[in-house]
């Protein structure tokens, strides 16, 4: 489930910090914003529709939260905090640098890699709708609304803090 979620932010923040990639004017102006939307992504495998989730993210540098499947992820850009708060669990793991799935801010600097599996279906100052090929069997498509940006306002919302949580919750630390 976990290596799911690392998936699934990789592919969103794919679709929203690919500035550069497709001439998208919301996209060519992230760069030195702090950036909130919601989304919403579907993953279809074999035409038939196999996960569908919603959620909200902010990212500002390397830094991003993020939330969906149940699960809120926080990245400092070096560590990988996800909060399952139902179960009453925690995952924390160093991010890859050379990683997409643990390090979706690479996707900025080797969007290009991707070629022409990225469809973008449309567009506007506010929004975009785009669907990734992952394989012959998989696409993801993500729609994300209500984007917004703001003038920087600093990434300690985006660490997680685990000695302030209750004994309950299981922590497992895999740096």
């Amino acid at each position: 489930m976990m290596k799911k979620i690392l998936t699934v932010a990789a592919a969103l923040f794919f679709a929203v910090l690919l500035y550069g990639a497709v001439d998208i004017p919301v996209l060519d102006r992230i760069p030195g914003h702090r950036v909130t939307f919601s989304y919403s992504m579907e993953t279809l495998r074999g035409g038939e529709k196999s996960d569908v989730t919603s959620g909200m993210a902010v990212v500002e540098d390397n830094s991003f939260k993020v939330s969906g499947f149940g699960i809120k992820v926080y990245s400092d850009g070096k560590t990988l905090w996800m909060v399952d708060e139902q179960v009453e669990e925690v995952v924390i793991q160093d991010v890859d640098p050379e990683d997409f799935q643990s390090n979706p801010v690479l996707i900025i600097t080797d969007y290009k890699s991707l070629g022409d599996r990225l469809k973008v279906n449309s567009a506007t100052d506010r929004s975009l709708d785009v669907t990734l090929t992952v394989d012959d069997d998989c696409t993801m498509r993500f729609i994300v609304k209500d984007i917004r940006m703001t003038e920087k306002a600093g990434t300690e919302d985006m660490l997680f803090d685990v000695s302030a949580l209750p004994s309950s919750y299981v922590i497992t630390d895999l740096r």
